[in-house]
């Protein structure tokens, strides 16, 4: 099938399914991921990242947002600057979440498209190298002390016996 006909394809399945044109190029195997970013990054006038940095300062990472909120928005933020923060994204049209790291920070959000996948791994390298313990993960994730999780099964095996 030519690259004509494949687009004809998408667009009938577009047109059915209101889903956009890229993910469903994608889903065909008509194009990658990495090329629906190279194209979207020219089309937005956004950068696009192969890659991520290999250091990325986990200390500002942790005040500007939770982990747990970067990796359900799969977005991180890569670079710090005194009045900016550069976001790594996969997804130019949801901004809701630069929204809130704006509110969040009081800093202007810069964004750069970089795929799911990279992002993810990103956030799971980020969690792994600078949290010391399962405890401390679980205070992010969740946003409290362990120890209150200890008391409230005691008191409810009391409740039990």
């Amino acid at each position: 099938m030519c690259i004509r006909d494949r687009l004809n394809a998408a667009l009938l399945v577009q047109k059915s399914k209101h889903d956009l044109l890229g993910k469903i190029l994608i889903k065909q195997g008509s194009i990658t991921e990495e090329e629906l970013l190279v194209a979207l990054s020219e089309q937005f006038g956004i950068e696009y990242l192969d890659r991520l940095p290999e250091t990325i300062d986990a200390e500002k990472i942790k005040q500007a947002a939770p982990l747990n909120y970067l990796k359900k928005n799969c977005i991180l933020p890569y670079r710090f600057e005194d009045d900016a923060i550069h976001v790594a994204i996969p997804d130019p049209l949801n901004t809701g979440p630069l929204d809130d790291l704006h509110s969040l920070t009081g800093k202007k959000t810069v964004q750069a498209l970089c795929s799911r996948e990279k992002i993810t791994a990103g956030i799971h390298n980020l969690m792994e190298k600078n949290f010391s313990s399962t405890e401390e993960v679980m205070k992010d994730i969740s946003g409290e002390e362990l120890g209150g999780l200890s008391i409230d099964l005691e008191e409810a095996q009391d409740l039990l016996a």
